[in-house]
């Protein structure tokens, strides 16, 4: 979870009880799961019933076309469609408490180098470094956590940080909505949950079982190992966001994004009926595609392999948009060396469409109203 300064969260308590009263529902609901993304805003609540956990609600909200590529300008105009679609949503979840996560391009993943000391001074170091990245100001929140201890007295951290500013505008949104963000995550903090529960629930798997997570994202995608149900070392993967594939398609069809999706959702990768031995068309077409995404995939496993030899992991689960395309852990499971699973979510839609709100899912999770 993102850590504020002091004085800022208990401003922003402040607020919250001055505008708002929480009203508990009384039912067994989560938090009402907010995914920020590149294209859409994914909204979703978990119902429990005992150990048992089934999807009250589910929906997405597309995002207007963005005008500026500034992070801050992206957040403003995601929020302002979210205030213009909540009204007829609400009735659909129980509640009022909100758990929200960003996508990465508004809070980046970083790994910094700081003397080893206690875990306070480390902390205090990493501030120090975010303090010298122009684009957070001198007011933000941040968490950290190591990764990994080095042999010359340093240790490498990994750190998300977001704006105050950008904290105060989902906060203030939300409020205008009737609606209380209880907390704010990093998109590797709520994949991390996704892996423990998956893997939780599989007995091949432990805790202590290293993974990695392909996120495959709309402007990017990133490869995170995780271990212990903490993400250690991560990377963005060059030119491989599903951006890049929609252009490849639209250039050869001329698609359009509606239809292009439809395309990677109903068909994908799939083989014919006439011919189940045959290559698949598509995967023809994004051949070039393919062969970047796996050269990035197995040039970030090599090098944690060498540097991570405790985080080299034992599989890969999928996620993110790009995971929704159909048969796509066929191809990288034929070219990987290990393999390559779509990470379910809590309630799956179905058998390719849970992607869709897996992270709003994990972000629902996060607590449950009382009984």
């Amino acid at each position: 979870m993102i850590r504020m300064p002091a004085s800022t969260a208990e401003n922003l308590r402040t607020f919250v009880a001055q505008n708002i009263r929480s009203h508990w529902n009384g039912s067994k609901d989560g938090l009402i799961g907010v995914e920020i993304r590149a294209r859409s805003i994914s909204i979703a609540q978990l119902r429990r019933d005992g150990e048992n956990r089934s999807l009250r609600a589910h929906w997405e909200i597309p995002l207007s076309p963005p005008r500026t590529e500034s992070p801050a300008e992206f957040l403003s105009q995601a929020m302002e469609d979210f205030r213009q679609h909540w009204a007829p949503l609400k009735q659909m979840f129980g509640g009022n408490r909100v758990a929200v996560t960003l996508p990465h391009e508004s809070i980046p993943f970083r790994i910094l180098s700081v003397p080893t000391g206690s875990f306070a001074d480390m902390q205090t170091e990493v501030q120090q470094e975010l303090t010298q990245e122009p684009e957070l100001g001198s007011n933000f929140a941040f968490a950290a956590w190591p990764i990994h201890h080095g042999t010359e007295g340093s240790t490498e951290m990994a750190a998300v940080a977001v704006p105050t500013s950008s904290a105060h505008e989902i906060v203030h949104s939300l409020l205008e909505c009737g609606l209380e963000c209880h907390q704010l995550d990093a998109l590797p903090s709520a994949l991390a949950r996704l892996v423990a529960t998956a893997q939780a629930h599989d007995s091949a798997f432990t805790s202590a079982t290293p993974s990695a997570i392909l996120h495959l994202g709309w402007n990017s995608s990133h490869l995170y190992c995780y271990q212990n149900e903490r993400i250690g070392f991560g990377r963005a993967l060059s030119r491989c966001g599903l951006r890049q594939v929609y252009q490849t398609i639209e250039n050869q069809w001329q698609l359009n994004e509606q239809e292009t999706d439809l395309l990677l959702t109903e068909f994908g990768f799939t083989k014919t009926a006439s011919n189940p031995q045959s290559d698949n068309y598509l995967q023809r077409i994004l051949e070039p595609n393919l062969n970047r995404l796996h050269d990035e995939i197995l040039r970030t496993l090599k090098y944690v392999e060498r540097q991570y030899p405790t985080q080299r992991p034992h599989v890969l689960w999928a996620c993110g948009e790009g995971s929704k395309t159909l048969g796509l852990t066929e191809p990288l499971n034929q070219r990987l060396q290990i393999p390559v699973q779509k990470l379910p979510a809590y309630c799956p839609l179905g058998p390719d469409n849970f992607a869709s709100s897996a992270v709003a899912q994990s972000l629902s999770a996060i607590e449950w109203e009382p009984e």
